[in-house]
């Protein structure tokens, strides 16, 4: 059984709210960390060979580096989101005085 959306318009564009993509780097940067500590406790508690502890010290820093990155990314965002926030909520004052 398929539906048909034949009542709503297509526009071409696919729009996602900012807050969405910043709860979304949240999430990344939650699962990362808690697999950096997994990572980092199974490296000194574990004796590895020498080809083991590569893999470990790789999958440290590929962790590290998402952690970092989606950090920023949505510290920059969660930012970027609230300057947007005050300049729609002045634009609704503005019409509201008029």
């Amino acid at each position: 059984m398929s539906q048909k959306r034949s009542h709503q318009k297509r526009t071409g564009k696919f729009e996602v709210e900012l807050n969405h993509v910043v709860k979304l780097l949240h999430f990344i940067v939650s699962a990362s960390g808690t697999l950096l500590i997994l990572s980092l406790a199974g490296y000194y508690l574990l004796l590895l060979d020498s080809a083991s502890q590569v893999a470990m010290i790789l999958c440290i820093i590929i962790n590290l580096v998402v952690v970092v990155g989606a950090g920023i990314g949505s510290a920059f965002l969660s930012k970027k989101d609230k300057a947007i926030a005050e300049l729609e909520n002045e634009k609704i004052k503005k019409e509201r005085k008029v």
